[in-house]
């Protein structure tokens, strides 16, 4: 298990922290992120940055 950093971004606008997530790999982290951001409209974009 890896620590990642996972941000995201609406709609192109600035980025956000989610929050630091521990996991396997960076499509693990924002998987989880993605999970916790499904109320959100518009373009989602998340990034998971090993830390």
């Amino acid at each position: 298990m890896q620590t990642y950093i996972v941000q995201y971004r609406i709609n192109g606008g600035s980025l956000h922290t989610f929050d630091t997530v521990k996991a396997k790999s960076p499509a693990g982290a924002i998987g989880m992120a993605a999970r916790h951001l499904t109320d959100v409209e518009g373009t989602l974009d998340i990034i998971a940055t090993p830390q």
